[in-house]
């Protein structure tokens, strides 16, 4: 069962990665915000959890310093 959709950014590196991994095992739906899809396969791997908790990842593509982008995944 899902406890809440969270929408991140950063998430995908560093302490966003310990955020996304917490945020996954705890029963949440995530939406990364990450540059590109090279990022994605990065983040999945980064993420080493089980294949039914990355299933819970929807990925979103930005470059959050251009604001067409930004509107476009709004």
């Amino acid at each position: 069962m899902i406890e809440n959709y969270i929408l991140l950014t950063g998430g995908h590196t560093g302490l966003g990665l310990l955020v996304t991994k917490k945020l996954l095992s705890t029963g949440n739906k995530l939406g990364l915000v990450i540059r590109s899809k090279a990022r994605q396969q990065q983040t999945i791997d980064a993420i080493d959890l089980p294949e039914n908790l990355v299933a819970e990842i929807d990925f979103f593509y930005a470059d959050l310093s251009d604001q067409a982008q930004v509107r476009a995944v709004a």
